[in-house]
Parts: C-alpha cells; sequence; structure tokens
C-alpha cells in the first residue's frame, strides 16, 4: 500500500490531480476501511486457500446487491440476458477457484467462517463505494487513487504495528516484490474503476469476478506451470465463462 500510494500521490501531483475537497474525504475513508478486507482476507487464506478461493468473489454479490438497492440498478434485472449471465459467471469463477480435494483436509472452522464473512462484507460494500466515486461523484483517476492509498496506508499502519517483525523482514528479503505488489494492486484497482464509469455494477462486477480469477488460474497454468492440476471442472468453468461473457456483451448491444 506504501508503494501504490507513492506512485498515485506522485502521478497526481505530476499530472495536476491534487485536489483537496472535504467530499474526497469519504475515499480516504473507504480506503483505509477496505484494507481491513484484505487483512481478512489473508487470514482466510491461512485456513484454507482452496476452500477461499471457492467462495471470495461472492463478495461482488454485496457490490451488486447494494447497487440494485441504492443506485436504482434492479430494473437491469428485467433484462434477461443480465441476470442469466451474472449467475453463469458467478458459477464458473466458482468452478475456476476449485482445487482438488487432498486426504486428510481440515473441516470448515469458525475462524475460516468468521474471517471469510468479514472479508466478503468489507470487501463487497468498498466496491459499492467505489462505483458510487466513479459514477456518482466522477472523480478523476489519479485524483481517487491518491486518496484511496492514502487512506489505505493509513488504514494498513495499526496492522504493520502488530506484525512489525514480519514486515522487516519482508521489506529486507522481498523488496522487489513489495514494488511489484504496489504495482499490481494500483493496477487492478485503475481496471476496475474504469469498469464501473463505463458500465452498471450489474455488468461489469460479474465480468471483474470471472476476469480476475481466470487471470490468477492463467498465472498459476503457464507461469507455475501447474497445468497438471487442470481439471474438467477448470475447462467447463472455462466454456461457462464465455458464455455467460457473451450473454452480457449482449446486454450492452
Amino acid at each position: 500500500y506504501v508503494i501504490a500510494a507513492i506512485l498515485a500521490i506522485s502521478g497526481a501531483a505530476i499530472f495536476g490531480y491534487i485536489t483537496i475537497k472535504a467530499a474526497f474525504l469519504w475515499i480516504l475513508l473507504v480506503g483505509a476501511y477496505q484494507t481491513w478486507g484484505g487483512h481478512f482476507l489473508l487470514r482466510a487464506y491461512s485456513y484454507s486457500l482452496s476452500r477461499t478461493s471457492l467462495v471470495i468473489s461472492l463478495r461482488f454479490v454485496i457490490t451488486v446487491a447494494l447497487a440494485a438497492i441504492f443506485l436504482g440498478e434492479a430494473s437491469l434485472y428485467t433484462n434477461p440476458w443480465i441476470p442469466a449471465g451474472a449467475v453463469l459467471l458467478l458459477i464458473a469463477t466458482m468452478m475456476l477457484g476449485k482445487k482438488e480435494k487432498k486426504e486428510g483436509g481440515e473441516g470448515v472452522s469458525k475462524g475460516w467462517l468468521i474471517s471469510v464473512f468479514l472479508q466478503i462484507a468489507i470487501a463487497g460494500s468498498a466496491g459499492f463505494f467505489l462505483k458510487v466515486f466513479a459514477s456518482e461523484l466522477e472523480v478523476p483517476k489519479l485524483t481517487f487513487l491518491s486518496y484511496w492509498y492514502f487512506g489505505a496506508v493509513l488504514g494498513a499502519a495499526p496492522m504493520l504495528l502488530l506484525e512489525r517483525d514480519d514486515g522487516r523482514v519482508l521489506f529486507r528479503k522481498g523488496g522487489l516484490w513489495v514494488l511489484l505488489a504496489g504495482t499490481l494492486i494500483i493496477t487492478q484497482l485503475v481496471i476496475e474503476y474504469t469498469a464501473y464509469q463505463l458500465m452498471p455494477l450489474a455488468i461489469a462486477t460479474p465480468m471483474l469476478a470471472f476476469g480476475t480469477t481466470l487471470g490468477a488460474v492463467l498465472v498459476g497454468l503457464f507461469v507455475f506451470k501447474e497445468i497438471k492440476g487442470l481439471t474438467r471442472v477448470h475447462l467447463l468453468g472455462f466454456l461457462i465463462g464465455g458464455l455467460g461473457s457473451a450473454f452480457l456483451i449482449i446486454a450492452q448491444i
């Protein structure tokens, strides 16, 4: 988050998008709030990576539900292509996140359930506010990023204090990875913010959920050579996801 904040604030300063407005303080607050979603995501992964990957896309359901209630997007679902495409993409996302079961796997724990519930609630509501900032307030990208990641640094500071030993090791041994991670998270947010500027959440969120999961699967297959882990379920997920994407494209035409 520190790297992302440096990049965002530097970009905003260079291109003249440093703007101080009271309304934009909401971006800072949500940016701080959403970091705890990442905290609980890591806690959920520590219990079970495969199980968490399978359900984590449900955060987009929270985002879409809030948009339907507060942004008047409920009327979009009268177009049958949109709910059909959204459901297919959600199914495909969960299929792509499915891992092979290992012998001796542990059952569902209370800690995992709490972590997943909190992550989905925080990330889902933060996604809704992201849409508000993108299309309702129409905040310029660089201005938005500078506020969001400054807030994220503030939100992550308590975690760094609690786990300061881990932080020192990370910066000492993995500085390059920290730089890469900061660049990747700001790139992902720019893509998501742009999608919310151009499309209603009913269409953008299912496509983002599928695209994020698909990207992770492809990296695992071709970068980390996990091609042997490709199953029929994954292949079917690719097909269903393609069909769901096509439905949403048809809805836009």
